[in-house]
This record gives structure tokens, C-alpha cells and sequence, in this order.
């Protein structure tokens, strides 16, 4: 009896040591970063190289042959961007191809899929390739271990800045999305502005895919007002029942962190409409429930001075 006792307590200590081993190992990240456009007979390579998870890496310079479009002042202000995958994110060796689409032929910037001509500041394409996966196509999704994210930070330099406003961006009014299917989409990542000197404004994904970085028009996000609200306030969503839209608008005093989330009577949170920093003002977010089913909802926005929780209903 006692031989059988420590020969399981031996089999439980050895597993729980393989299983330690086994989160203690990081997995390798190749990458390369190119140009891909229709423009260029073929991708051009920025950058190339490898690190392990948890580790970064950084856009460097480059001067651009005189062959290629007038994207110097483009690529000047993503010089710095840096690219992370949290330990523990992955369970295999990986090549990402990091790929800057949608540039324009004719112009110093991008173009929008769409046809909507939404104005970006990036526009990237991420196909992964696993050692154990194989290559997950920039239409699908490469999903990471539950609760683990890659974060893309761009500093906020002048390069930065002066790029942003040569496209019509305001700093302020700044939003992501996943490209997919002909729509912009938010599901599954964050973002946020670091402070610092120069600021970061940092990107957190759930996932690979293609990714577009632009205003807030990009989500449906509008400072409808220009006016500044002496208070803070939360509307009630118009129209209201609704199906399958409805619009959300909200009032800041000063310019600050705001989220915006969807939640069910259950407390689950089924959407988050906003989690960046805006500008003071009115502001509206439309928020498309096609994918819910009918039944009360409650929106709520939080921002470091202000909490209001309110009602509504969808009806299909």
C-alpha cells in the first residue's frame, strides 16, 4: 500500500515538474517586416531577425531606393514601433510576416479597402506560420493562449505626429480595428496612450490578422459636437428598443481614459465599444448588435471621474 502511495506521489511531483518546465520554456518568434503593394515588383524587406517570447523588437531606419513611392515620411513614423508577444502567448516556434498593405501608388499614404476613404496611420497584414500549425492565412485569425496578448506600441514622435496630420487624424481621436471580410471590426483588442517622453500609444491583440489604424470615423466613433459639456454625462441610446443599431452618445468636460462596454443581465460583457483616451467634447459610438439576441442590455461607460450604468433593449 504505502510502495503504491509513493509511486503516485511520484508520477503527480514528476507531471507537475514537466508541466513547470514546460511554461518555463519560451518559444521562438522569427519575423520580418516588408513593404507589400501592387506598386513594387516584389515585397521589399525592412527588417528581419528573432526573439523569444516576451522579448521585443523594433522597427529601425531605412532610406527607401529611389525606385519606390514617396512613402519615406510614412515609414519615418512608425521608425521605433516596437512588437512584443507575452510569455506564454504561443505553444510553438513561429514566423510572423508582417506585411504594410494598402499603400498608395500615387500618394504618401494609405488606401482604404473599403472604398469608404477612411485616413490610416498604419495598415498591417500578420501571417503567421507555426511549427506545429503551418501558415494560418491573413483572412483567418491566429488566436493566443487565453488571457495572453502581443502588444504593437508606436512613440509618438514628431515623425509620428507630423504624419498623422498630413493625413487629417487628430492624436485624440484615434481608433483600431481587425480588417475582415470588408469590415473593420474591434473585437479583441485594446489600446491605450502611455505616457512618457516622447508618449506611446500601445495596441493589445487577442489575435493576428490584418489590422488598420486610423480615426475614430474607423469604428463608428464621431465627436458629433464640438461643444465642450461643463459635466460629464451618458445619454439614453437612440433609437431605443433597436435592431439591429443603435447610437450611444456621451459628454466630457476634459479630455481623458474612457471605456465603453456592453454588458447582458448575466454581468457577461458582450461588447466594448471604447477603451482609448478621447478628447473633451460630445462624442457618439454606434453600436451594431446583429450578432445578440433580443433581450435587456446594459451599457456602461467609466472614465477616472465619472461611472453611469444605463438600459436598453434590442427587439428582433
Amino acid at each position: 500500500m504505502k510502495k503504491n502511495i509513493l509511486s503516485i506521489f511520484l508520477i503527480l511531483l514528476i507531471s507537475t515538474l514537466t508541466l513547470l518546465a514546460q511554461e518555463d520554456v519560451a518559444n521562438k518568434v522569427d519575423y520580418t517586416f516588408t513593404l507589400n503593394s501592387d506598386c513594387l515588383d516584389e515585397p521589399v524587406v525592412i527588417a528581419s531577425g528573432s526573439v523569444m517570447e516576451g522579448e521585443t523588437f523594433t522597427l529601425p531606419s531605412f532610406g527607401f531606393p529611389e525606385y519606390i513611392p514617396n512613402w519615406q515620411q510614412l515609414y519615418d513614423a512608425l521608425v521605433g514601433t516596437t512588437f512584443e508577444l507575452e510569455s506564454g502567448a504561443i505553444n510553438e516556434n513561429v514566423h510572423l510576416d508582417i506585411q504594410l498593405q494598402q499603400l498608395d501608388c500615387d500618394g504618401a499614404g494609405f488606401v482604404d479597402p473599403t472604398g469608404e476613404g477612411n485616413p490610416f496611420f498604419i495598415f498591417l497584414g500578420i501571417k503567421v506560420t507555426g511549427e506545429q500549425s503551418g501558415e494560418t492565412a491573413l483572412e483567418d485569425f491566429y488566436y493566443f493562449n487565453e488571457g495572453k496578448h502581443a502588444t504593437i506600441c508606436f512613440p509618438m514622435t514628431e515623425e509620428f505626429l507630423a504624419f498623422l496630420a498630413s493625413v487629417g487624424i487628430d492624436p485624440n481621436d484615434i481608433s483600431f480595428a481587425y480588417f475582415l471580410g470588408g469590415e473593420y471590426l474591434t473585437e479583441g483588442m485594446t489600446w491605450e496612450v502611455v505616457e512618457g517622453n516622447p508618449g506611446k500609444l500601445c495596441l493589445y491583440l487577442s489575435h493576428f490578422s490584418q489590422i488598420a489604424g486610423g480615426s475614430g470615423k474607423l469604428v463608428g466613433l464621431t465627436n458629433g459636437d464640438a461643444s465642450v459639456p461643463e459635466h460629464y454625462f451618458l445619454q439614453q441610446n437612440y433609437p431605443n428598443p433597436f435592431n439591429p443599431s443603435t447610437v450611444i452618445k456621451f459628454g466630457l468636460p476634459e479630455a481623458g481614459n474612457v471605456k465603453l462596454d456592453i454588458f447582458n443581465l448575466l454581468g457577461q460583457n458582450v461588447a466594448e465599444l471604447v477603451n482609448r483616451k478621447l478628447s473633451a467634447g460630445i462624442h457618439e459610438v454606434t453600436f451594431d448588435a446583429s450578432n445578440l439576441p433580443s433581450g435587456i442590455y446594459l451599457y456602461k461607460i467609466t472614465t477616472g471621474k465619472f461611472s453611469e450604468t444605463k438600459k436598453m433593449i434590442l427587439m428582433k
